[in-house]
């Protein structure tokens, strides 16, 4: 029902805007300023109006809808410009995208009617523009004439990440960051950068080893630069500040990037038994041998939000001997219908050595989250499983799905899970 229900919450949106499109008049004074149109699951963004005396005015216009899916989804400023004035023209930061949701977001634009239209995406200057799925500068976005409607996917903004990791010691970062480039696989899943980060601690003691946290989405774990929407989960101040406070002890933090295959390789039903394997047999191996760890299980622990929440799961279910600690955050348990919940619902069994801890928020892609975490919940404590001991679940009401909440919440998140006991 929930496909159905947004389906024609879609199709809603859509007659809103075309009516919009329609309907706005061409003879009235243009406003200064942007209006913003409430629409059933986003907004339509209308720019200001083309000027009356405007040659393209004079000449014919159309009205066109740009649809703009963001996969992943990105709550950053994005800025468009194009081929009319409204937009500079070309000029990459005069018209700003607001509204919309990090998922979709809605222009509707006055371009001529005889000529094709062209636009791009940046984040406010031409050295961070729209990367295309190969990673590479997007092409322009070509309108062409007879065109109403025109839809795409934003896969991402060049610049960012690459200036990042060339200047590591410039992201203010705590501790010390390390960067191991292209870690590959023996399998068949894509190689990626693994960024490594030592606490305070690990020079100001050198004969001291550490436990290790291994993360998934490696890239949005410690420098805002690294991630569009310029907030990171901030793991390098949660963990100093924790330490000091006397609630956790160091650790090192093994940020493992995600790939263009993000979402098999974190899925327990795609190739999520080979990602697992490449983190507790491939990386764990090379991280203990570069690095002064505590190898064992139970010095080691895995963490992840959204589908990273899944394949943690997952990773200590098939490796309950390397790895004793659980983070699964924000849970997408809806994925693929909720395979993972009735699996476990059938009695898939849940390694009794391991400590997990589990959240959910309320809002946006969040919201299903609570009836399919309470289902979770009875299947484990159908398992005999104990609640506040060996299995945490929290609930952050008004919470979202996006890195500023899971930073919001971090420094509750490593508490609990580093404060059950494995006795």
């Amino acid at each position: 029902m929930e496909g159905l229900y947004a389906r024609l919450a879609r199709g809603a949106a859509l007659a809103l805007a075309a009516a919009l499109l329609v309907n706005a008049p061409l003879h009235a004074q243009p406003d200064a300023t942007p209006r913003v149109v409430s629409g059933i699951d986003a907004v339509v963004l209308q720019p200001a109006p083309l000027p009356l005396d405007s040659p393209v005015r004079k000449q014919g216009i159309r009205r066109v809808l740009l649809e703009l899916f963001f996969d992943p989804p990105f709550a950053g400023d994005v800025y468009l410009t194009g081929t009319t004035e409204q937009f500079g023209p070309w000029n990459p930061s005069l018209f700003k995208l607001e509204g919309g949701t990090p998922y979709l977001r809605r222009v509707a634009v006055e371009v001529p009617a005889s000529e094709e239209f062209r636009f791009k995406l940046t984040l406010g200057d031409w050295t961070r523009q729209q990367i295309d799925e190969r990673g590479v500068q997007h092409q322009d976005h070509q309108v062409p004439v007879g065109t109403n409607t025109y839809t795409t996917t934003v896969k991402g903004f060049q610049g960012g990440l690459d200036g990042a990791l060339e200047s590591l010691a410039e992201g203010g970062v705590q501790g010390r960051l390390e960067l191991l480039r292209d870690v590959r696989s023996r399998s068949t899943i894509n190689p990626r950068h693994v960024l490594v980060w030592l606490p305070t601690a690990y020079d100001a003691a050198p004969a001291r080893r550490f436990p290790v946290l291994y993360m998934h989405d490696g890239q949005n774990l410690f420098d805002p630069r690294m991630i569009p929407s310029g907030v990171d989960w901030g793991v390098d101040e949660a963990v100093e500040r924790l330490v000091s406070q006397g609630r956790m002890e160091p650790v090192i933090v093994v940020g493992a990037f995600n790939s263009p295959d993000r979402r098999p390789e974190y899925s327990p039903h795609h190739k999520a038994p080979e990602y697992a394997d490449f983190l507790m047999e491939e990386l764990k191996p090379l991280i203990d041998t570069r690095y002064r760890t505590l190898p064992g299980r139970e010095h080691t622990a895995v963490m992840g939000s959204s589908m990273g929440g899944l394949v943690s799961l997952y990773t200590g279910m098939r490796h309950p001997d390397k790895v004793s600690r659980l983070g699964c955050v924000s849970t997408h348990w809806v994925w693929e219908g909720g395979k993972m919940v009735e699996s476990l619902e059938r009695g898939a069994p849940i390694p009794r050595n391991l400590r997990i801890y589990f959240d959910f928020g309320t809002v946006g892609v969040d919201a299903p989250y609570a009836a399919l975490q309470g289902r979770v919940d009875a299947a484990m404590a159908a398992q005999g499983w104990s609640a506040g001991r060996e299995v945490i679940t929290r609930r952050f009401e008004g919470a979202d799905h996006n890195e500023a909440a899971w930073r919001g919440r971090l420094d509750a998140i490593l508490v609990d899970l580093y404060g059950m006991p494995l006795e």
